[in-house]
């Protein structure tokens, strides 16, 4: 049995979450990040200005079980002042 695990880059890991490349970073970098560096993604060189590298079935479940934040408590402004 092999414990090799097999890691993809950000693109081919958006692709797969069905989202854009850029709202996967911005999601890494959020205070309430559904992943975790060491788990779900690397640097692959020796900075942290290297391309990222992702473990696709621990981020792709990380991103499922992920508790979204309601789109009210996002919002930063509200269609009745902008009426009034």
């Amino acid at each position: 049995m092999s414990n090799t695990r097999i890691w993809v880059d950000t693109a081919a890991m958006a692709e797969r979450l069905g989202i854009h490349p850029k709202t996967l970073l911005r999601l890494r970098k959020q205070q309430r990040a559904p992943f975790v560096e060491g788990t779900h993604y690397r640097y692959g060189g020796l900075t942290t200005g290297a391309p990222l590298q992702w473990f696709p079935e621990q981020t792709d479940q990380a991103f499922t079980d992920f508790r979204r934040v309601p789109v009210s408590a996002v919002e930063t402004f509200s269609a009745l002042e902008a009426v009034a």
